[in-house]
């Protein structure tokens, strides 16, 4: 959601607090992870994958390149917010292009697109229906198939060239089966890999119209195990890996089968010592084998080039050549190369390559791409020094940037230059000194250090021989400096020769102190550490068991906590934030709260760090009892997935000044001081029209905080702040729609208030909201927010209830597309199956059948428009009973129907539980109520006149009455 801020003259008294976001441009670049190389119609090239740089400069996905590598003048930017994975250049001179993009250049462009000749996206070419599609095949009359996921389903699509459905050829595969890959043979035969954890994995060739080719039969296959690669001989054989195909072998070879599917034993079946990456026929029908490893048929060769019949002929451009994870050819027979390769035969010739025909390399082409990364690599760690430098750990470096986050080349620190050498932790003293720790295969240093500020070594800090695990040097994950104290976590078993099994605590020139024996019993790896403000140390070992020490290293007993997860932070109140994957009466959920002691803190509540929302890298305390947590957080349609998210001290998210809405943001590295987060990952902003590989959010004081705004029932929206004002003798509310440039009044309140109603919105229609307080003299900033509005969809209570079914009830909305229906017996924890994201179109209820007597069912609804989905609606609950238990219920009174004041509800005397509550008919809760043996009164005489329902409960039977209100 976009943030806005708008400042007006603000009171230095009024004091909340706000965030913005700001460019922090690292100029970091590392090799890409997936890009391809194809030749163009015109004999030029198309470089395409997770590309952000080209040399020194900022480029998009795709680029075009002449024979040495060089970009081709005129050939346009095409930026897209995630990877590019498939590029067919057409006889027409246009490009398809295929991945998991959303848009391109900005322009919401789903997943494929059609280019014209010079870059730019052909807008003629519309895909019906526009759905998420997998890799695509191209046939010779340029139709197009691909495989398209629904529901309960995979299906092949087939498309004509204009981006309609060709109605002709339909083929699809039930769950839990899946389409793995699809083929196209050199007669326009579609062939398809499944999948399935239950059955085996099947390649079945089809007809033109979709239907199975019964004169194929391919039966060397079993569960689970996809194959790759098909390459389709002259004669119609085919040869792919054939890793998947004998159940129990550990040896990685090929094979080839007959046109018939059966299997071709006059095949020299080339034996890998390593998982086979990619097979690639050639022009010549000769076939090129990459492997993850240096052998092929006992031939020294990480990619090799065989005959037609699988015998060894070469290795490929160098036997010491490996990791190449795409090849091509051109129409010169040149092989174009794509891995995780850094030098051939000792020239360095990074990531991609051209090989010639006589087998050497072509050392005019170069193609200087990098990547901006969305997943860490390598070991990466921040601090910042007081004058805002920032320290950056970057595998075997230790880089310090200037605060806007260029390079710091005065900086140089004395650290061992090698490639075994791995920076590890890195923490700030006072002083601006600087704790490194580390690891390395080497015995020398001791990996823990002080560097002085400028980077030189600072000799007064003395560890002698360090970490060490069984004599051997140990290393370090994580240093604190706190309270005149080092704390160092890590593996090892040792420090400096006294036993400190993965612990150790040191003074301020490096000296051992303790503790010589501490809590950890024989465990010398320990993963995460932090301190609380009483010196009590709590760890997270290797095995995920969390520990807290006290400050003389013995064992706090007193310290059970409810939940361990991979890490966690302390703030400034000693409670505990423990990101995982945990499980409570709440759901699922991947960052808990605990108090000081470990007990769970049920005021702290997100359903924004949910089980999927994707990786979950850090969570860091801030001021004011608010939180960051990072990572890569995984979005729906067109739905923010921010690399950062700020939540408050109950949970909730803190607006925030350009978020990061793309897909592709990631953060995996934060640090935080002086009111400023630096964070170091992956930004992609404007749908991938930026990406940078540095952010930080500098907070300030404004006016209001924590504003939020919520989707609510009958095209409403709950704005909600923090009240901070001072001084203020009102709250200003103003909107604006459907941009953030036309805002209006739209009431004052008291100063004192904490929430509006802002009421008769229309769905999908954004509304910008913004607050200030004010007095006759100022007005304070602005804290704004907007709302793009999906309402909720109300559950109504279950009926039809017998001892094995009921029937699922909801309020019908205009204009909904779908509903996700969620049945769950333990609050959500797990699923019922098949309701576990059950999409229901065109109805507003489901029957359930199949259950057992005694089961408390739960179930739940959200509802979908235009791409959008709202919050889930409030859960109903029914329990399933015998039909004679329903007898409890056989007497109940409920009167006067209609009423004006009061219900009198009448229950048998021997009643032992019983409730009730009332719910209007769209689903919303008014009241509830505890009900007696015998008789209840009921007061209703604040509602509203109208028609409800009074649900009644009593022991495990549930009974709905409607009733009248009159006025």
């Amino acid at each position: 959601m976009k943030f806005i801020t708008c400042c007006l003259l603000c009171l230095a008294v009024i004091t909340c607090k706000a965030q913005l976001l700001t460019d922090f441009d690292v100029p970091f670049g590392e090799p890409p992870t997936y890009t391809q190389v194809c030749e163009s119609v015109d004999g030029k090239y198309f470089v395409y994958g997770d590309i952000d740089k080209y040399g020194d400069e900022s480029v998009g996905s795709l680029l075009k390149v002449d024979a040495t590598g060089t970009r081709v003048p005129g050939f346009k930017t095409v930026q897209t917010d995630d990877r590019i994975s498939q590029v067919i250049p057409l006889a027409s001179g246009k490009i398809l292009v295929h991945g998991y993009f959303r848009y391109i250049n900005g322009v919401r462009c789903n997943y494929l697109a059609r280019l014209n000749a010079d870059g730019s996206v052909d807008e003629s070419f519309v895909l019906q229906n526009n759905p998420s599609v997998g890799r695509l095949l191209l046939q010779s009359d340029g139709k197009m198939v691909t495989a398209i996921d629904d529901s309960d389903e995979t299906r092949l699509v087939r498309y004509n060239a204009d981006g309609s459905i060709d109605p002709s050829f339909a083929f699809s595969v039930p769950e839990p089966t899946w389409v793995d890959r699809i083929y196209l043979d050199r007669d326009d035969h579609v062939f398809v890999s499944t999948g399935s954890w239950i059955a085996p994995s099947a390649l079945i060739k089809l007809k033109a119209n979709g239907d199975v080719d019964d004169s194929f039969h391919y039966t060397y296959n079993f569960y689970g195990l996809p194959i790759g690669t098909i390459i389709f001989q002259d004669d119609g054989r085919l040869v792919f890996s054939a890793t998947h195909v004998e159940l129990g072998a550990s040896t990685y070879h090929l094979m080839r089968l007959n046109p018939d599917g059966s299997k071709d034993n006059t095949f020299y079946t080339a034996l890998a010592n390593g998982i086979v990456l990619e097979v690639f026929g050639r022009q010549n029908g000769n076939i090129i084998f990459s492997t993850g490893y240096y052998l092929i048929d006992d031939q020294l060769a990480g990619i090799a080039e065989l005959d037609k019949d699988g015998h060894f002929v070469r290795p490929v451009a160098s036997s010491t050549l490996r990791d190449v994870r795409t090849i091509n050819e051109d129409s010169g027979g040149n092989l174009l190369l794509t891995g995780r390769f850094e030098k051939i035969d000792g020239t360095d010739i990074s990531h991609t390559a051209k090989i010639k025909p006589d087998n050497t390399v072509d050392l005019s082409f170069k193609v200087p791409i990098a990547n901006i990364n969305g997943v860490p690599t390598g070991n990466k760690q921040m601090a910042v020094q007081s004058t805002g430098k920032v320290l950056l750990t970057a595998n075997t470096a230790l880089l310090r940037l200037h605060p806007d986050g260029t390079i710091d080349n005065t900086f140089a620190p004395a650290l061992p230059v090698s490639d075994q050498y791995y920076v590890g932790p890195v923490a700030v003293q006072d002083d601006d000194k600087i704790i490194v720790g580390g690891s390395s295969k080497l015995s020398e240093p001791t990996f823990v250090g002080r560097l002085n500020a400028d980077g030189s070594l600072d000799a007064t800090f003395q560890t002698g021989t360090g970490p060490q695990s069984d004599g051997y040097p140990g290393s370090v994950t994580r240093v604190i400096v706190k309270s005149g104290k080092i704390y160092v976590a890590g593996y090892f078993n040792s420090f400096n020769d006294n036993p400190s099994p993965g612990f150790a605590i040191l003074d301020m020139n490096g000296k051992w102190i303790g503790p010589e024996k501490n809590g950890l019993g024989d465990s010398r790896q320990v993963n995460d550490m932090d301190v609380q403000s009483d010196g009590k140390i709590i760890l997270i070992t290797l095995a995920k068991d969390a520990v807290r020490l006290n400050a003389d290293g013995s064992k706090d007993d007193s310290f059970t906590p409810a939940a361990t997860g991979f890490g966690f932070r302390v703030d400034a109140q000693d409670r505990i934030y423990m990101r995982g994957w945990f499980y409570s009466d709440q759901g699922r959920t991947a960052l808990v709260r605990l108090d000081k002691n470990g007990a769970v803190d049920n005021s702290f509540k997100t359903t924004l760090v949910d089980m999927s929302f994707g990786q979950f890298y850090f969570v860091q305390p801030l001021y004011d009892n608010m939180i960051a947590v990072g990572g890569g957080f995984s979005g729906f349609s067109d739905t923010s997935s921010p690399a950062v998210m700020i939540l408050d001290d109950e949970g909730s998210p803190v607006a925030m000044n350009n978020p990061l809405d793309s897909m592709l943001s990631n953060t995996f590295v934060a640090t935080y001081r002086d009111k400023t987060l630096y964070m170091f990952g992956r930004f992609s902003r404007e749908h991938g029209m930026k990406v940078a590989a540095g952010a930080k959010i500098v907070f300030s004081d404004t006016t209001l905080g924590r504003f939020v705004v919520k989707a609510q029932k009958d095209e409403a929206a709950k704005l909600t702040w923090r009240n901070n004002v001072k001084d203020a003798t009102g709250i200003r509310i103003e909107r604006s729609t459907p941009d953030d440039a036309h805002f209006e009044v739209i009431d004052e309140l008291a100063p004192n208030v904490t929430s509006y109603i802002a009421k008769d919105l229309q769905e999908l229609t954004p509304y910008y909201f913004r607050i200030t307080g004010y007095n006759d003299s100022y007005s304070s900033s602005f804290v704004g927010h907007d709302s793009t509005l999906i309402a909720p969809q109300p559950a109504l209570p279950a009926t039809k209830v017998t001892d094995d079914s009921f029937t699922a009830n909801w309020k019908a909305i205009p204009l909904t597309d779908s509903v996700m229906l969620q049945v769950s017996s333990d609050n959500f924890v797990t699923f019922l199956p098949g309701y576990e994201k059950l999409i229901l179109k065109g109805t507003n209820s489901a029957t359930l059948t199949g259950l057992e007597v005694g089961q408390q069912i739960g179930y739940r609804v959200k509802r979908f428009r235009n791409g959008k989905s709202s919050d889930f609606s409030e859960v109903v609950t029914t329990s399933i009973v015998l039909a004679a238990e329903e007898n409890v219920l056989s007497h109940l009174q409920v009167y006067p129907n209609p009423t004006r004041t009061q219900l009198t509800v009448t229950l048998p005397e021997n009643t032992r539980q019983a409730s009730a509550s009332v719910h209007s008919l769209q689903g919303t809760r008014m009241a509830s109520y505890a009900l007696n043996s015998g008789t209840s009164q009921l007061d209703v005489q604040t509602l509203p006149a109208g028609v409800y329902i009074l649900g009644i409960a009593v022991d495990g039977v549930s009974k709905n009455v409607k009733f009248v209100k009159l006025q």
